[in-house]
């Protein structure tokens, strides 16, 4: 086998090492339109506490808070955990504070995430190719991921934790790829420079600028849901699906 350019790897999660699909989601109809959303199962619970509040009132408040938590990390790349998302969902009801306004907000939280975890699949093909490069590299996991418990449950369900040396949620770091601090951490806790390790992942914005703008080669899978922005930086390696990546660190045709 030739000897790779490489002493260890980053993957993303969602998209790349695990699958997610949003249209598992229950569906919720809202003003005549419909969305694959929790917001219907959440009303239900808030409905146990607050039935005068109508569904649209509450969808509203809810679709205003996820608005203005992304413009938060499209802007400064914090993290604002999910936990903290429906606390200011509650807060926006005006529930009254205390122990009813958060036991509301936990109900919201764990609600959510049982449905996030419904959405996600790990294909069995993947994990032949997972335990190869394990054996190859040391391995890190770089994840945006607001809710780091169903995190680690997704990866225990599917036995994947023995595989990665390190894993780093963006909420237990406080910030949200593709901001730096998340690839060096891996980088310094696996012990390698930015140049002597490569990062996989499917998203443009964070698996492609992030990496690249400390150093990292990066293979991108390709992914319909996100193409690649033609003023985006190239990848330096394309790739159909995750299985491919063994071909890609085997074969020593690097550029």
């Amino acid at each position: 086998m030739p000897k790779s350019k490489y002493k260890a790897i980053l993957l993303d999660l969602f998209g790349t090492v695990v699958l997610f699909d949003e249209k598992k989601l229950p569906r919720t109809r809202v003003n005549g339109l419909e969305y694959s959303s929790t917001a219907g199962e959440l009303y239900n619970i808030l409905a146990k506490y607050y039935p005068e509040i109508p569904l649209e009132f509450f969808c509203q408040n809810l679709f205003e808070v996820r608005r203005e938590i992304k413009k938060t990390k499209d802007e400064d790349f914090r993290e604002v955990n999910s936990l903290e998302r429906f606390r200011r969902v509650t807060h926006r009801l005006s529930l009254p504070s205390g122990n009813g306004a958060e036991e509301i907000a936990n109900h919201f939280n764990k609600e959510h995430m049982n449905w996030i975890k419904t959405c996600v699949t790990f294909p069995m093909d993947h994990l032949p190719i997972l335990k190869s490069i394990s054996e190859m590299f040391p391995l890190a996991l770089v994840s945006n991921f607001d809710h780091a418990p169903t995190g680690y449950q997704i990866l225990e369900e599917y036995n994947l934790l023995p595989y990665f040396r390190t894993i780093l949620f963006s909420d237990e770091v406080g910030w949200c790829k593709p901001h730096p601090i998340l690839f060096t951490t891996a980088l310094e806790r696996l012990g390698v420079t930015p140049e002597e390790a490569l990062f996989v992942g499917d998203t443009p914005d964070l698996d492609i600028l992030g990496p690249k703008n400390i150093g990292m080669e990066v293979a991108w899978i390709e992914n319909a849901d996100h193409p690649l922005p033609p003023d985006y930086p190239k990848p330096d390696y394309y790739l159909k699906k995750f299985i491919d990546l063994p071909i890609l660190l085997t074969s020593g045709n690097y550029p």
